[in-house]
């Protein structure tokens, strides 16, 4: 149930945000932040820029 393709600590912290902010209820799902979050969670930020834009949108 997971990909080994970013083997880096800071490529896991913000799964972990992301998982906790699911976790808590805090997805703004009118902002399309559940989309953001389902790409983060697969992916894990790939690039890094695609957790600014869902901090962005979500916060």
């Amino acid at each position: 149930m997971g990909n080994g393709e970013g083997e880096m600590g800071i490529k896991e912290v913000p799964c972990l945000v992301t998982l906790l902010l699911q976790a808590s209820g805090v997805m703004s799902k009118e902002l399309g932040c559940d989309h953001f979050s389902i790409f983060l969670l697969r992916g894990c930020s790939p690039g890094g820029s695609i957790e600014r834009i869902w901090w962005i949108l979500c916060s």
